[in-house]
C-alpha cells in the first residue's frame, strides 16, 4: 500500500519528468524554427543550434537560452516568442 508520503514523492517525480518533456519539445520546436528559417544567416544558426544542444545536454534554464541566441542576432526574436521561450 502507497502511504501519502510516498504518494508525494511519486507526484513530483512524474511532475518533474513533464516539465522535462515540455522542455525538451521546446527545445526540439526551437531547433526546427532555426534551421527552417530563411531570414537568419547560416553562420548565426550554426552558432543558435550548437547553443541548443548545449542546453539540451546540459538542461539550462529556458531564459537564459533566450538570452543567449538574442547575442548571437535579434532575429531569433519572434521564434523565441513563438514557441514561449521570451
Amino acid at each position: 500500500m502507497i502511504n501519502n508520503q510516498d504518494y508525494a514523492k511519486m507526484s513530483k517525480n512524474i511532475e518533474g519528468a513533464r516539465n522535462m518533456s515540455d522542455k525538451i519539445k521546446k527545445l526540439d520546436r526551437l531547433k526546427d524554427a532555426i534551421s527552417n528559417n530563411k531570414d537568419i544567416k547560416d553562420e548565426h544558426k550554426e552558432q543558435a543550434l550548437s547553443k541548443v544542444k548545449e542546453w539540451y545536454i546540459e538542461d539550462k534554464a529556458e531564459g537564459i537560452l533566450g538570452e543567449e541566441l538574442l547575442k548571437i542576432t535579434k532575429e531569433f526574436a519572434p521564434i523565441l516568442e513563438e514557441i514561449g521561450l521570451l
